[in-house]
């Protein structure tokens, strides 16, 4: 099941009131509320009716909450949601747990999952609970995830948002992701059907990968550096505006960059309070302290998508204004 490219109030991928709810196998993607609740608003206001929501082998990926909680998913419940060998990655939301918010007096249970790149922090709680069953991955430390077998504040290094084979899209887990031969599911496939577990390193044992996509023993595709496009000013120019914008487009195919990884500097000066906007993968930054006129100025962007880097300077000059 794919559910994708909606526009709701609250759970706009997928509204499940009273529990009882079961997803398989399934991408919930590019998802738009309102309110609470990107990908999915999971509802259940009774602990004593035994209502539990299961969702395995399942990427909740590139949702978005407008103005409320939980990006991918918020559980506003009093009984137990079970989520399983499932890719939670690059959801929004304005406050945090972007990837999970957790609320009402109900547990979040988790295992073998990968909760990454969500802003404004992966998960978050209000009263609700979200219990590590092991084997789980984060990209900070927001979701609790402290089993042994867990790895908090590690970029699982994931490929983006694609078919992989099977009816759905998936996140691949690209070379030397920690994610690959680290788990431990239930299921005997991944969320492409392909059967689990998979001797992925080739020491002759076969073991589960962590997150939706069992990657096996295909080899991963290999890793390219991020790339960087001069918009504005252009390489080389002359212009007469002393406050210009810079403007990059600052790209990685295998990953989604944060404004984390990247690095800008003027006239060999660090800024910081420079915007990235991740869904057009364009970085802008005003200069509000007037450049000196008659003179070349440089600009200096570094990117790095955790393994490969990249550095692009031009220059550009302030004309002399009578």
């Amino acid at each position: 099941m794919a559910v994708t490219g909606n526009r709701a109030d609250s759970g706009a991928g997928i509204f499940g009131f009273g529990g009882l709810l079961t997803i398989a196998d399934s991408t919930v993607s590019d998802n738009q509320a309102r309110g609470d609740g990107g990908g999915l608003y999971l509802y259940s206001p009774d602990i004593t009716s035994g209502n539990t929501t299961n969702i395995t082998n399942t990427t909740v990926s590139g949702n978005r909450a407008m103005e409320g909680f939980g990006g991918g998913i918020i559980a506003s419940v009093d009984a137990d949601v079970n989520v399983e060998s499932s890719t939670i990655v690059s959801n929004t939301s304005p406050h945090p747990g972007g990837g999970i918010f957790a609320t009402g007096f109900g547990t979040v249970n988790v295992k073998n999952m990968i909760v990454s790149d969500n802003t404004t922090r992966d998960c978050d709680l209000s009263n609700g609970t979200i219990t590590s069953q092991g084997h789980n991955i984060s990209s900070d430390g927001s979701c609790g995830f402290t089993q042994p077998t867990d790895q908090q504040n590690t970029d699982p290094l994931l490929g983006p948002l694609q078919d992989n084979g099977g009816p759905t899209a998936t996140h691949t887990l690209l070379a030397g992701s920690p994610a690959r031969d680290s788990g431990s599911s239930d299921q005997a496939e991944d969320q492409r059907g392909k059967a689990r577990p998979q001797d992925g390193d080739g020491d002759g044992t076969a073991t589960d990968d962590i997150g939706a996509l069992e990657r096996g023993t295909v080899p991963a595709p290999p890793n390219a550096a991020p790339t960087i496009t001069p918009l504005n000013p252009d390489p080389g120019s002359e212009i007469r505006d002393r406050t210009p914008q810079i403007r990059a487009k600052v790209t990685d195919d295998e990953t989604n960059l944060r404004a984390k990884n990247i690095k800008l500097f003027v006239d060999d000066k660090r800024k910081s309070a420079f915007s990235y906007d991740r869904s057009n993968d364009k970085l802008a930054f005003t200069i509000k302290a007037k450049l000196e006129a008659g003179r070349r100025h440089t600009v200096e962007i570094e990117a790095t998508d955790g393994q490969l880097a990249t550095t692009k300077s031009w220059g550009f000059k302030v004309k002399r204004t009578n």
